[in-house]
């Protein structure tokens, strides 16, 4: 519980403010993908699982891939050309959300356990933070390949998965269940399922600021990968302007 706070849910990409918050370069993503990683670890220890686990195994591949995937991501704004890359980034993670959507929705089907360990909830979290990191990187990708119809389409498409992932989970009976297991858990429980409740809903409002975002950028004439590249060097103005097929506008 202590980590999972630490980390917090920008770290992990599970909310923020907009598509801007998370434009920073492959190191910051990396990170939260190491965290990510080195929390399921974590977890694993904790309940006793091995490598040779074939469930652990399969998403320790799933977030291989995502690694590559967002080192090419942060590529992209330095590319003559990074339509064609950015097309094909998307669609890998794209699918590695997907992956990964069914992993959380195993863990989150709990309807014919008796009871389930305190970890099974930071491991939701966990999953659900991986799922945005994904999302993040594929929205990225829409934007460098100038598809901003297909960004505001598929950030919508990502909101409607993570609403129904919220749907899932009964911070209630989650609570009750861990509590069969050890009573004396049951206030950390709690603490743990309104997180990850709090960061599913979290992620919901971010991905309709980049919905808000896509729209805007698009409706003034801005190319995608030009206002990546903006974010990408501008460090401390109030307000961001960038330049247009007609005229400059301001971008909050």
């Amino acid at each position: 519980m202590v980590l999972m706070q630490g980390l917090q849910y920008g770290t992990l990409a599970l909310s923020g403010l907009g598509l801007g918050v998370s434009i920073a370069g492959f190191a910051v993503m990396a990170a939260k993908l190491r965290g990510i990683e080195t929390r399921l670890e974590a977890i694993a220890s904790a309940v006793g699982q091995t490598t040779s686990d074939r469930r652990e195994d399969n998403i320790r591949g799933i977030l291989a891939d995502v690694a590559a995937d967002i080192r090419n991501v942060d590529s992209l704004t330095t590319r003559l050309d990074p339509q064609r890359v950015a097309e094909q980034l998307q669609v890998s993670l794209s699918r590695s959300a997907a992956r990964l959507d069914a992993h959380f929705r195993r863990e989150a089907d709990v309807a014919c356990q008796t009871s389930i360990p305190l970890e099974q909830l930071d491991r939701l979290w966990t999953l659900a933070a991986a799922i945005r990191l994904c999302q993040e990187a594929a929205i990225q990708a829409l934007f460098a390949a100038d598809e901003l119809a297909t960004a505001e389409d598929y950030a919508s498409r990502c909101m409607h998965d993570q609403m129904a992932l919220l749907e899932m989970l009964s911070a209630d009976s989650s609570v009750r269940l861990v509590s069969r297991g050890n009573s004396c858990l049951r206030s950390t429980a709690l603490a743990q399922a309104e997180h990850l409740s709090d960061g599913l809903k979290g992620g919901v409002m971010t991905l309709v600021g980049q919905i808000s975002i896509a729209n805007t950028v698009k409706a003034e004439g801005t190319r995608g990968i030009d206002y990546l590249r903006q974010l990408r060097v501008e460090t401390k103005a109030p307000l961001l302007f960038l330049p247009t097929r007609v005229h400059s506008t301001s971008l909050q």
